[in-house]
């Protein structure tokens, strides 16, 4: 089960996007743009993104007969494959140790804020049908002009750019298969 992914060339909100238009779309869809323009987090705030230089997108998962109990455990598998992928691209800048997640939805790099991540659920009886996973992750912008008061990018701290498409492909693939091929139920069962 791979990514299904679709570029949308500017929009208001991919987790907004994709879940208006999930009903025919499989796991493990990506909505991804390179300019949103209404970004969302939690309690209301607002992305900052320049257009192409980040990576802001929305996966759709369906996790087949996981609880809603589990949903902590679903942060907790995304918010990991966030930092996985940032540890394995800034291994010879950042020790690992300082890329940590700040829960529920935020992962920082020392004090200062890398990424966000916003988890929308669909629950139907005792179980998830969909989760819709908003991420936000400053890749290759280096100046911020919101009033954010701590943000940094992968280029800021490497003093590179990186690839979007990598650093894409090595968040989404293994939370594709982490939900979805998971084939003892270890995530249900938790």
């Amino acid at each position: 089960m791979g990514m299904n992914l679709i570029t949308l060339p500017e929009v208001a909100s991919t987790s907004t996007w994709l879940k208006e238009n999930c009903a025919t779309l499989p796991h493990g869809t990506v909505a991804l743009t390179h300019n949103q323009t209404a970004g969302r987090g939690q309690r209301g705030n607002s992305w900052e993104a320049a257009p192409g230089m980040n990576l802001t997108f929305s996966l759709l998962l369906r996790p087949e007969g996981l609880r809603p109990a589990c949903q902590f455990l679903m942060s907790q598998i995304v918010s990991m494959a966030v930092t996985d992928a940032l540890r394995s691209f800034l291994d010879r800048c950042v020790p690992p140790e300082l890329i940590t997640v700040k829960w529920p939805n935020d992962i920082y790099v020392g004090n200062s804020k890398i990424a966000g991540i916003l988890i929308e659920h669909s629950i139907t009886g005792a179980s998830i049908q969909h989760s819709v996973v908003g991420i936000g992750l400053n890749v290759n912008q280096t100046e911020f002009l919101s009033d954010a008061p701590n943000p940094v990018s992968m280029a800021a701290l490497a003093n590179r750019s990186f690839p979007l498409d990598a650093v894409l492909d090595r968040i989404v693939t293994p939370l594709i298969a982490a939900v979805y091929d998971d084939p003892d139920g270890e995530i249900a069962r938790r």
